[in-house]
């Protein structure tokens, strides 16, 4: 045994107490998952209720007929973008897939804005 194996060690660094717990990039994906969760809940939520149909759900934003099930961006998801209510749309599952399958026909109609503007107009 050599003199080195008894150095003292660092102390571990500890939290505070109440200090929130620091997020690995698995955690941070969890946590954004779990914000989006809440986030799409409450706009689907404030759209029915703003719909009149509060307590039930929510009518697609594009045909008024169908139950929306899906919420899209209208802007992409990136940064702060992903709960920007602002950027959100509720559009039924017909109505959504044809966005994306007709870009250029959604931006027209205004379902879709370019990804490099600030928000959605």
């Amino acid at each position: 045994m050599n003199g080195d194996d008894f150095r003292p060690q660092p102390k571990p660094e500890r939290r505070k107490k109440g200090a929130p717990k620091r997020l690995g990039s698995s955690g941070k994906r969890e946590f954004l998952k779990l914000i989006y969760r809440f986030v799409r809940a409450a706009y689907l939520a404030g759209l029915a209720a703003g719909q009149g149909r509060r307590g039930q759900r929510a009518l697609c934003e594009r045909c008024g007929e169908k139950i929306t099930a899906h919420v899209h961006h209208l802007a992409g998801r990136e940064g702060g973008k992903l709960i920007d209510p602002k950027n959100l749309s509720g559009l039924c599952e017909d109505c959504h897939s044809w966005a994306h399958a007709h870009p250029a026909d959604a931006r027209q109609e205004g379902w879709m804005v370019r990804r490099n503007m600030k928000g959605p107009t």
